[in-house]
């Protein structure tokens, strides 16, 4: 296992702040990401981002872990959320980037810029999407004495749960979840807002083979 100092200088997504109360097992779970899940992704064509786009953590915030597929017009991406605080869980953000990237404040934001929830469809990976937000944290979600068994247990769901994941993006947006009436739109996978969605905080512009549903 890493010192907690090599982890948080590994890369410049993982903010040192992040890394204060129970650092050794927020480190293990860093670890686990890094020797279960990560190569899953970069397995499947997404690239790790090194350095941090301009303007990205106005818009996000250091703790995330990104990964992107830039081969094609649409960015598939997924973005990692550690826990803040010390919490020894992440939590795992989807949408598939646009060319044309839009804030909630109406600026146009560079698609190489842009974080995951600019996407037109965001979503967040869960456990059980039924089960409410407690089930999209993968890790401990409180203190416990066999805290690294729980963290191990939750990636190899989380690394399981992945190949969903590609196979959603492959497939593309169903065009039954423009209207959906609840938002667990998929056994694994709550849609936090869609292109129809009035409380979306963006207008980015759907595009690409992942949108074909809905242009």
């Amino acid at each position: 296992m890493g010192t907690v100092s090599q982890v948080a200088q590994n890369r410049k997504w993982v903010a040192n702040a992040e890394f204060g109360q129970r650092s050794r097992r927020l480190a293990h779970l860093y670890d686990e990401l890094t020797a279960k899940v990560f190569p899953v992704l970069t397995a499947a064509g997404f690239a790790r981002l090194d350095d941090v786009p301009t303007g990205f953590v106005d818009w996000t915030g250091e703790n995330r872990i990104v990964f992107q597929n830039r081969e094609s017009l649409e960015w598939p991406a997924v973005e990692f959320e550690l826990g803040k605080r010390g919490a020894v869980f992440c939590k795992v953000h989807l949408g598939v980037l646009p060319p044309e990237c839009w804030s909630l404040a109406g600026e146009r934001v560079p698609q190489d810029e842009a974080p995951v929830w600019m996407s037109p469809v965001y979503m967040m990976l869960s456990r059980d999407s039924k089960g409410g937000p407690d089930c999209q944290e993968f890790g401990v979600r409180r203190s416990l004495f066999f805290a690294a068994v729980t963290v191990e247990k939750d990636i190899e769901t989380l690394k399981r749960l992945l190949q969903m994941v590609f196979r959603h993006f492959r497939e593309g947006f169903p065009a039954a979840w423009r209207n959906p009436r609840h938002h667990a739109v998929h056994r694994n996978l709550t849609l936090m807002w869609g292109p129809r969605n009035p409380g979306r905080v963006n207008r980015s512009i759907p595009a690409g083979n992942y949108y074909r549903e809905l242009i």
